[in-house]
């Protein structure tokens, strides 16, 4: 009997199978369905998070609508522009999010009782503000990037030195705290989503974009099979293992550490019972939190395969879009009643489903 967890580290070669799944017919449901909201409406988008993913969906579904310039309008509504042309955070108006951050904190110094880390990572000595602020310009570079114009250059070029600064970057690679590798994923996911070619610190960046991917690989746990999110409860070791993921796929960083992501997929495949969540029910926050992390998972995992490990992509492909699917109906039913802990979890699970499906 052949190892089921024999990967082919030249598959990339074969020619992957078509599944027996109506994608266009998904992908035009998931459109109705958004468009029965506004973009911008407030049941949705009263987060960056939110906003930042229903930009994404925006853009997959090429919505050019009035509520989708609202919703950058919206994202913006918190920034005054000063005497000199730089763009202040109005913390006060920032919506929800802060409260978000809050709540990870707790949820570290929760981890702190279980789990060693330095003590300059530890909980009560995290800076919380700095860790906010990397994943709220992390979210607007991609925000104001989707835009071309004069305004939103500004914007980006300003949200850019942000992230370049000496603050915002951890000393042991990547952005700040390097306790939480899926903020450095994130970041480079958006990144990669941007033209910065006439930033005019582009080498810089350049530069730490390549230390920041170096990074994430000296981040992986358990004998490097997968990342630990650093937040506790509040994300899983899934979804953060899903991100860093992302963000090596999206910037081609996946062949020169072959042997490394070979293995992880093979984890991956081996543990599918603990990450693909079977109970797809939005009835309590931790459950719609396991729900999230399943949906992000087999989005990159059939994204990743599909392009450099084919023949998993094709064992794999008909159980993973399905649950997609279930995923979306279930979606459909509950769509009011669906409890996260993230603010951005309805349009998050809409954009990773979309992803998957058109690639």
């Amino acid at each position: 009997m052949d190892n089921p967890l024999t990967l082919n580290i030249e598959s990339s070669r074969t020619v992957p199978d078509t599944v027996s799944f109506d994608m266009n017919k998904l992908k035009d449901n998931i459109r109705r369905f958004v468009l029965s909201y506004h973009l911008d409406d407030c049941i949705w988008a009263e987060s960056i998070s939110s906003q930042y993913f229903l930009l994404c969906l925006a853009k997959q579904l090429n919505m050019r609508s009035e509520s989708r310039h609202n919703l950058i309008n919206k994202s913006l509504s918190c920034y005054c522009i000063t005497y000199n042309g730089d763009f202040n955070l109005i913390e006060d108006k920032v919506l929800i999010t802060p409260k978000e951050t809050e709540k990870i904190v707790a949820c570290m110094k929760s981890e702190d009782t279980k789990k060693r880390y330095p003590e300059s990572m530890l909980g009560i000595n995290i800076d919380a503000q700095q860790m906010y602020l990397n994943f709220h310009y992390g979210l607007l570079i991609r925000i104001v990037g989707s835009e071309d114009n004069d305004a939103m250059r500004l914007f980006l070029f300003n949200s850019l030195r942000k992230l370049i600064a000496d603050s915002a970057l951890d000393t042991s690679g990547g952005w700040y705290p390097y306790r939480v590798p899926w903020i450095t994923a994130r970041v480079l996911i958006s990144l990669k989503d941007i033209d910065y070619s006439s930033f005019e610190e582009k080498s810089k960046l350049d530069q730490i974009v390549l230390e920041s991917i170096t990074s994430l690989y000296n981040r992986l746990e358990d004998n490097g099979l997968f990342w630990e999110s650093g937040v506790g409860l509040w994300v899983s070791k899934w979804e953060a293992t899903a991100l860093c993921l992302e963000a090596l796929m999206v910037w081609d960083a996946i062949e020169e550490n072959k042997l490394k992501i070979t293995e992880i997929v093979k984890c991956l495949k081996k543990r599918k019972s603990e990450w693909l969540m079977e109970n797809i029910d939005f009835f309590s926050e931790e459950n719609t939190n396991d729900i999230l992390a399943s949906v992000l998972m087999t989005s990159v995992l059939l994204r990743i395969t599909k392009t450099y490990y084919v023949e998993v992509f094709n064992e794999l492909q008909g159980e993973l879009y399905s649950y997609l699917q279930n995923v979306f109906e279930a979606v459909k039913k509950k769509k009011y009643e669906i409890k996260g802990q993230q603010y951005c979890t309805l349009p998050q699970i809409l954009h990773y489903i979309l992803s998957a499906i058109m690639l």
